[in-house]
């Protein structure tokens, strides 16, 4: 293996032994304890599409549970790239891009990274 190659893993080994620590000693009890958050676990968010996805094919007039309901007033899907496409609605502007609680440390990760690229 090249000097590159090991210099790959050894950041990826610190990336993952940093994502664990945040979700095992940081985040997860806070996660846990949020009672009005739009953060959703990926259980949920797939959820979500199938309720989505499903009312294409409902009949016009047949009863729907309230959790789809409830799911077909906030969410609406845009684009077709799998665990990307759940967006919240937005009253005004551009719908909001769902991130799930198991993202949530890529996206701090990925912003973070790119800030320093720009300074």
């Amino acid at each position: 293996m090249d000097e590159s190659g090991a210099h790959r893993e050894s950041d990826e080994l610190l990336i993952n032994q940093a994502k664990n620590r945040f979700y095992d000693e940081l985040y997860e009890e806070r996660f846990k304890k949020m009672t009005n958050s739009t953060l959703i676990t990926q259980e949920r968010y797939n959820t979500i599409v199938k309720v989505l996805l499903a009312r294409r094919s409902r009949q016009k007039g047949q009863q729907m549970p309230k959790f789809d309901r409830d799911c077909l007033k906030k969410y609406i899907l845009v684009g077709n790239i799998a665990n990307k496409c759940l967006y919240r609605k937005a009253d005004y502007g551009h719908h909001l891009s769902i991130v799930t609680y198991e993202d949530v440390f890529d996206v701090i990760y990925n912003n973070h990274e790119r800030s320093i690229k720009k300074s």
